[in-house]
């Protein structure tokens, strides 16, 4: 049963089918946990191993066949046995076995005879050609098999991650630490490594990815840089390095507090300036047909693929932007501002210039799954959520939070900031969720560096700061640029989106190892070659003891019509020695 044909067939699909529930449960997941229950399981490596052992059952004695060919001299004497040969022909005449032999050996091989009957062949590497592909196909197998194996009784090789926020750029990766289980330790690369640009595509109405790429940079030291796309069914190898697709971390509401601590403490002031500013949100126009093309995210200074192109696009300063081919610029000019106006619902027409509003208090501050939230109604942690206007336009949002060790902590870059300093009543046995309270914050400008207090502001609350000019003008009204775009593209910010951490799986490879998956791949191709590209040719003579006639016939695998024109150059040769 083992050498079935058809067992064999029903284990392939199984193969592919569990090679497909892998690869969902790693977009679902990540990586770690479709090795854990698929690619390293017991299952699949016994689904492998029954695979590896019904080809060798199945090709067993194909292979031995094809070893025996070479000493193999079947010769016919009975001239009924050429009508159930591929081709055959008779040529009339006195039959001259000398003659006959120095043409088969001439346009066949070395010939064998006995009695009346003569056999030749030609172009036994042909058959070769499925043993070939067969063992091709047993390297691939048994590599698998030995590191799935490896992998499930030692763990799985590597483990280690490289986190990246998108516009930061490492030199380190975190790797297992043999000597604190469950606990990582920095191990440093020879190159840096910067993240251009994440992007995640998700099922329809659903938050379950089927594909996410990272664009990085790589700077080797040499001076030179280049780009890759690495995504989670394609890995990178670069210069004995892998970096595989594992994972990733939206830096939204939907990001847990363990990871908000992780990258938190792993970056510090760059996580938390990555979390407030986000990315802008980038239309770009195409002015020859006037159509919009898909909208993309990008940040000042990094160049990020545009979608459905081969085009890549950059904005300098926020303010300028670019389309480039390879280095080529195809299409600048200014890059068109999200107006406040336009870009908030949110309004307060009173307001001249820059104002605070103060939006909520929250006495025990914690961030859920749907943004910012309370624990109770006691001020063991309170936090201010205020948003910054500017003409009665929103410009941006951020936290104060109370706690003395926590007043630094910022998670936007307005060009001002604000202290949480006072509340009253300052009993705090006497405040109850949705009394009366008045706060007291100090506001300042940052590149001025200058104070101002705000006193007595209630929740809700509009308090006017100072006049429009002593501030820098926000991203949202930035000026217009009046040099006109050149190119076939315009591009506007058109809002702003969370930005992303990409977690890429780090091995340095094994050239060994590599050698032999290209060895075995190489085997696998080359044998259908052999098998299509050549021709196995058995050839039988027989010469008629009354002299009237020869016969000729034979076989072939592979291409038959060389068959036929080899009988007819035998047929010619054996004609014109007669003429």
């Amino acid at each position: 049963m083992i050498r079935s044909v058809k067992v064999g067939v029903a284990l392939l699909i199984c193969l592919a089918v569990a090679s497909i529930i892998g690869t969902l449960v790693e977009s679902r997941w990540d990586t770690e946990t479709a090795q854990r229950w698929v690619y390293h399981s017991l299952w699949f490596i016994g689904l492998m191993a029954l695979t590896a052992l019904n080809l060798i059952a199945a090709t067993w004695n194909t292979t031995r066949l094809t070893l025996m060919l070479p000493w193999s001299r079947p010769v016919i004497n009975q001239p009924e046995a050429f009508k159930s040969l591929a081709v055959s022909k008779t040529i009339p005449g006195r039959g001259d076995s000398k003659r006959l032999r120095q043409a088969l050996e001439r346009h066949i091989g070395p010939v064998s005879s006995e009695g009346s009957g003569m056999f030749a062949q030609r172009g036994i590497f042909q058959r070769w050609g499925a043993v070939i592909t067969h063992v091709g196909i047993l390297m691939l197998l048994g590599g698998g098999i030995w590191l799935s194996l490896s992998a499930h009784l030692r763990g799985a090789p590597g483990g280690a991650m490289l986190w990246i926020g998108e516009g930061m750029t490492r030199d380190w990766y975190l790797a297992p630490d043999p000597d604190n289980p469950g606990r990582s330790r920095i191990e440093e690369m020879p190159f840096t490594v910067r993240l251009h640009d994440f992007d995640a595509d998700y099922f329809p109405n659903t938050q379950i990815p089927r594909a996410f790429t990272s664009t990085i940079e790589l700077f080797p030291g040499d001076g030179t840089s280049s780009f890759h796309p690495v995504n989670m069914n394609v890995a990178l190898r670069w210069r004995g390095w892998k970096f595989s697709q594992s994972s990733f971390a939206m830096l939204d509401d939907s990001l847990g507090g363990n990871m908000e601590r992780f990258f938190g403490g792993m970056d510090q002031r760059d996580y938390l300036r990555l979390r407030g500013e986000g990315r802008m949100e980038i239309q770009l126009t195409d002015t020859r047909s006037g159509q919009p093309l898909p909208r993309f995210d990008a940040a000042p200074g990094i160049r990020v693929s545009i979608p459905q192109s081969d085009l890549m696009f950059e904005t300098p300063d926020g303010r300028e932007f670019r389309v480039l081919s390879g280095e080529t610029v195809v299409a600048s000019g200014p890059l068109e501002q999200e107006s406040a106006a336009t870009a908030h619902t949110h309004s307060h027409a009173g307001a001249e210039g820059w104002a605070v509003r103060i939006d909520a208090l929250h006495p025990n501050y914690r961030r859920s799954a749907t943004g910012h939230a309370s624990d109770g109604a006691e001020m063991t942690n309170p936090a201010l959520q205020w948003t910054l206007l500017s003409h009665g336009g929103p410009v941006g949002s951020d936290l104060a939070f109370y706690a003395a060790q926590f007043r630094e902590m910022r998670f936007s870059d307005l060009p001002v900031t604000l202290t949480f300093e006072r509340y009253s009543p300052s009993s705090l046995l006497e405040w109850r969720e949705g009394d009366p309270i008045t706060i007291d914050v100090a506001v300042t400008e940052v590149e001025a560096g200058e104070r101002h207090e705000l006193e007595g502001l209630t929740l809700g609350e509009v308090r006017d700061l100072f006049a429009a000019a002593e501030l820098p003008e926000p991203t949202a009204e930035a000026e217009v640029v009046e040099t006109p775009s050149v190119g076939p593209y315009t591009a506007a910010v058109a809002g702003r989106l969370p930005a992303a951490y990409s977690g890429l799986s780090v091995m340095r490879e094994s050239m060994g190892l590599r050698v032999f998956f290209y060895l075995s791949f190489l085997l696998f191709l080359l044998g259908p070659f052999v098998a299509f590209g050549f021709t196995h040719c058995r050839v039988w003579a027989w010469v008629d003891p009354t002299g009237k006639r020869i016969l000729i016939g034979g076989q072939a695998r592979g291409r038959r019509a060389r068959l036929a024109q080899l009988l007819d150059h035998v047929g010619k040769d054996l004609t014109e020695d007669r003429g």
